[in-house]
């Protein structure tokens, strides 16, 4: 496992470790019938390689475009005062639960043109696929091979049943953008639609929900910064980078090493799994984790590996932008543990 900055910058940028691990799944896999999984995660543009990366990726974004994202930020703020009222004559919340999910789950879901009522199956599916991806495929347990196949052919089947639906009657939403997306003459095949529609849903709440979680105890933790970000409101979308950098919400990334590679005096075999840790910035010049400043100076940090921002990463970190902007005069004043999240208590 990498875990100092300069290394795993440098590692996500070389091309012999490569993000294709849809070979290694399928062949950890045991039961046949389970074996499909494996070619539905590689039709997902975050399991690819160039040049297959770069034209899933390219049409992807013609319909997931900037101004589209942009334009979602009135709607955004409207949302989280929604939110904040419907809790606000209890005198308490979680913010998982009553904010940090329903707010970027009920955004995507609105952008794919998803009904609001299929969120809570969706996430239920979405649980059971995810659920392999945080460990090495061989360290999985066949029953959750098992799970996330069922998860997975159960998104299939929504999205398909919601694509032939569009290809009659077009709706100016991303699903069908996805559907007609097209980029020197080619466009996605129906398995490349339904795995990234699955991407775009899964990517579009799971790592909002995490960062607003993280960014909020943050500042519980780091009370001084609190006090300063709402003494000066300007800051929030520094803020929301430092929390990218402080406690991201995704911990690690994997790529396999195509050949051979020496990185830092060690060599990884070709077909080893690497797992480079993005938790903890241990470089000399970088040991920064404890801490939490709200006033960033220039942008030192690559936080996503690819050396630029992408209409991705922008829609990731907008509804926390929003988030902290609606709700300067409603702080919630204390949190506790929920489960497997960091769940809060408030008092409005």
């Amino acid at each position: 496992m990498l875990t100092r900055y300069d290394d795993i910058v440098r590692a996500l940028h070389d091309p012999r470790l490569v993000s294709d691990r849809a070979g290694a799944i399928r062949d950890a896999i045991r039961d046949p019938e389970h074996r499909h999984l494996a070619a539905f995660i590689g039709d997902q543009m975050n399991f690819t390689d160039p040049p297959r990366h770069a034209r899933l990726r390219g049409l992807v974004n013609k319909a997931f475009t900037p101004r589209a994202v942009d334009a979602l930020a009135p709607r955004i703020e409207a949302l989280v005062h929604t939110l904040l009222d419907k809790v606000e004559a209890r005198g308490g919340m979680d913010v998982i639960a009553d904010l940090a999910f329903p707010l970027p789950a009920t955004v995507i879901a609105a952008m794919l043109g998803l009904p609001a009522e299929d969120l809570h199956q969706l996430r239920l599916w979405s649980d059971d696929f995810t659920a392999i991806f945080g460990s090495d495929p061989a360290a999985v347990a066949p029953e959750d091979y098992a799970k996330a196949c069922r998860g997975g052919q159960e998104i299939v089947d929504y999205f398909r049943r919601l694509v032939d639906e569009r290809r009659v009657a077009p709706r100016d939403d991303l699903l069908t953008a996805l559907a007609q997306a097209e980029a020197d003459g080619a466009r996605l095949t129906e398995a490349e639609l339904y795995a990234n529609a699955n991407v775009l849903l899964i990517a579009g709440h799971e790592t909002t929900t995490h960062l607003i979680g993280n960014g909020l105890l943050a500042l519980f933790r780091h009370p001084e910064q609190m006090a300063r970000l709402r003494a000066d409101p300007s800051l929030i979308p520094s803020a929301v980078e430092e929390f990218l950098r402080y406690d991201a919400p995704i911990q690690f990334m994997y790529r396999l090493a195509g050949e051979d590679v020496t990185i830092a005096d060690k060599t990884i075999r070709k077909g080893q799994l690497e797992g480079p840790g993005q938790k903890l910035y241990v470089g000399e010049t970088l040991n920064l984790r404890q801490r939490l400043k709200v006033q960033l100076g220039a942008k030192s940090f690559d936080f996503w590996g690819t050396g630029k921002e992408d209409v991705g990463v922008r829609f990731s970190s907008l509804p926390e932008i929003n988030e902290l902007k609606a709700n300067q005069s409603r702080w919630i004043t204390e949190w506790k543990p929920i489960g497997n999240y960091t769940g809060f208590a408030a008092s409005l």
